[in-house]
């Protein structure tokens, strides 16, 4: 049963010039620091930043921007993103990110059984 639908647009050049650290993981942190363009990490990091948004906006849970750290987000080997964290106990979570020039995209669907 579907618990919760989240989604967040954003604009990547607003990402230039924030700290990682605020949006990102420390294993998400390893992947940022692993592009060698600028432009490519400000990409990631905007794409982070709107799944997380939707996150947050799909759950029932009372989040903030600042928990936005302990919101893990990976790839799996096929590229698709997947909520890593245990901060939803009983729920399954779907995610996409997607960018496109200037913007990024995220969308969560919350499901539990």
């Amino acid at each position: 049963m579907i618990r919760g639908v989240g989604c967040d647009v954003t604009r990547v050049a607003r990402f230039a010039n924030v700290d990682p650290a605020h949006v990102l993981s420390a294993a998400e942190l390893l992947l940022y620091d692993a592009f060698g363009i600028a432009a490519r990490k400000a990409e990631f990091l905007a794409g982070r930043f709107a799944v997380k948004e939707a996150i947050v906006k799909a759950s029932t849970l009372r989040l903030s921007v600042k928990s936005m750290p302990s919101i893990v987000v990976l790839n799996d080997v096929n590229g698709r993103p997947y909520l890593e964290s245990g901060q939803f106990p009983g729920f399954r979570a779907w995610l996409s990110i997607s960018h496109e020039a200037e913007y990024a995209i995220g969308l969560c669907i919350l499901e539990s059984d």
